[in-house]
């Protein structure tokens, strides 16, 4: 992903696409780091947790549901 967008990136840059723009080098710099790490948190697979259903009671209108004690 790195190269991929350094590819882009320098290939905007030669075709002149950023001519008129205020960004400095090291500010594509940091641009392209923050791409590359939101596209890899993005596309990374997540821990299948097991279902917790038959640990819950059913909670009829008006009651206030027993805390979760994931949210600790």
């Amino acid at each position: 992903l790195t190269q991929l967008m350094e590819r882009l990136v320098s290939g905007k840059a030669n075709d002149g696409q950023f001519d008129e723009c205020l960004l400095t080098f090291e500010e594509l710099g940091v641009v392209k780091r923050a791409m590359v790490k939101s596209l890899v948190t993005a596309a990374h697979s997540r821990i299948k947790y097991p279902h917790r259903e038959a640990e819950r009671t059913e909670v009829s209108e008006g009651q206030t549901p027993p805390p979760d004690s994931t949210l600790g």
